[in-house]
């Protein structure tokens, strides 16, 4: 099964057009809302026409698979290079102490990220007689060795106060990245659960594997 997700990826990247299946590189996200922390994060993140690159070009260096008529779990271990999230954002609040507020485009990027993908779901039948998969639940961990943020037109475009809060967030990356993980881990769960079952649903398993 490794193999088979390993040689999936580059097909789901460019789309399985006879399936209705849009490519995946990148994926497309209308909405994106990340929340408070409870440490140095206080501040709501708002994305809109979100886009997140690189997610095909992950390496997958471990697959455990639980397949049974009632059971469907399938865990990933991935390591992806550069997954970048480029996106409208809106800030208003404030991180390590200091205010932070502004709106306009932005890049977040996360370098040589270890993740660990758990999928959840039961078999079920259409009336083809096609055995298919629902995932219920999507879980995934993200542990990046670095993460890289770009908001532009902070404080209303003053660019001098912009590249020192820039500055100030890529220095203190790793403090302000764990305060808000399991938000992004949660977000990209539902987004990769959806995306699942857009595949999942639409071609029988005894087909995929």
């Amino acid at each position: 099964m490794k193999s088979a997700i390993q040689n999936a990826l580059p097909v789901l990247a460019k789309g399985v057009p006879q399936f209705k299946f849009d490519g995946i590189d990148p994926i497309r996200i209308e909405s994106l809302t990340i929340g408070e922390g409870t440490g140095q994060v206080h501040v709501v993140q708002n994305y809109k026409n979100v886009e997140i690159y690189n997610v095909p070009n992950a390496t997958v260096q471990n697959v455990e698979a639980t397949i049974t008529d009632d059971e469907f779990q399938v865990v990933s271990d991935i390591v992806m290079d550069n997954v970048q999230m480029k996106a409208k954002y809106s800030l208003d609040g404030n991180i390590l102490v200091m205010p932070i507020k502004g709106d306009g485009d932005c890049t977040v990027s996360l370098e040589d990220v270890k993740s660990k993908m758990t999928m959840i779901g039961e078999m079920f039948q259409k009336k083809n007689g096609k055995t298919y998969v629902e995932i219920k639940t999507f879980n995934v961990s993200l542990n990046p060795a670095m993460v890289r943020y770009d908001f532009e037109n902070l404080f209303n475009g003053d660019g001098a106060l912009g590249d020192s809060m820039n500055a100030v967030l890529n220095d203190n990356w790793q403090d302000i990245y764990e305060d808000v993980q399991p938000g992004y881990e949660e977000a990209l769960g539902e987004v990769f659960k959806s995306l699942a079952n857009l595949f999942f649903t639409k071609i029988p398993y005894d087909e995929m594997f």
